[in-house]
């Protein structure tokens, strides 16, 4: 998170007592974070802007972000208090761009990692790394929409057919522009092949269905890789690791 890995979100909650909380809070003089923030924050995720909220989580590292209570659990009210911060964000994401389908499986995916997490600081770490996650996703959104509409529907069709064996005579096809053209194409305004990009994204889904609880032998079934080992293989050389000790770093019980 560029410096911001040693530091921690700094969340404050208010005063137990449901009965009159508005007493223990004038009394306490802790008093919620005020909506405006809020709002800014989350619009900076609808606008894809990562270095704003970069700013943003490193001014809520600062300055306590004050938030309701929901629980008097430690652990349960972190785990609502994420929940509810990955389920405003992915809607703002969905506004700024990003395709629902998209978001609302990240959400899941977020939501069911959380809900395994045991460590209040833990879940505060990865709900700051998803914050610019979903950002970042969005800004990468926001790019596609320059490219040409040939150029958009090829990366939806690898989108709905990540799960099948891709050629790139077939998104021609589903594009209406012949296999040469699009390949050429594709490279000039994405800035890498069709089979790169392909790659990159059924190597991300991989991430997707690992966080979910499938196996990685399954996995490179189910994605079209030739074999399991060379699924493997990809995933390592992308990400650094290996699919099994992924899955394990991010579904902690």
């Amino acid at each position: 998170m560029s410096g911001e890995s040693d530091k921690k979100l700094n969340i404050e909650i208010l005063p137990k007592g449901v009965e009159n909380p508005r007493f223990q809070q004038r009394e306490s003089g802790i008093v919620h974070t005020p909506y405006r923030l809020e709002i800014a924050f989350y619009n900076l995720i609808k606008s894809g802007d990562v270095e704003g909220v970069h700013g943003a989580i490193g001014r809520f590292m600062e300055n306590a972000l004050v938030v309701g209570r929901m629980s008097n659990d430690a652990l349960r009210q972190a785990q609502y208090f994420a929940v509810s911060c990955i389920t405003l964000a992915t809607r703002y994401a969905v506004e700024g761009g990003l395709m629902e389908g998209e978001a609302y499986n990240l959400s899941d995916s977020y939501i069911q990692t959380i809900d395994k997490m045991n460590d209040v600081a833990d879940i505060l770490q990865y709900l700051v790394e998803k914050a610019i996650e979903i950002t970042s996703l969005v800004s990468a959104n926001k790019k596609r929409l320059e490219y040409p509409s040939y150029i958009r529907k090829a990366m939806k069709y690898v989108s709905a057919h990540l799960h099948e064996r891709i050629r790139c005579e077939d998104v021609a096809a589903a594009c209406g522009v012949s296999a040469d053209y699009l390949s050429s194409a594709f490279k000039k305004n994405v800035g890498e092949s069709l089979s790169r990009y392909v790659m990159k994204e059924k190597l991300e889904e991989s991430k997707t269905l690992l966080a979910k609880g499938f196996e990685y032998g399954e996995i490179g079934y189910y994605l079209g890789f030739c074999s399991q080992t060379h699924y493997i293989e990809c995933f390592k050389k992308e990400f650094g690791t290996t699919p099994k000790r992924y899955a394990k770093s991010n579904m902690p019980i």
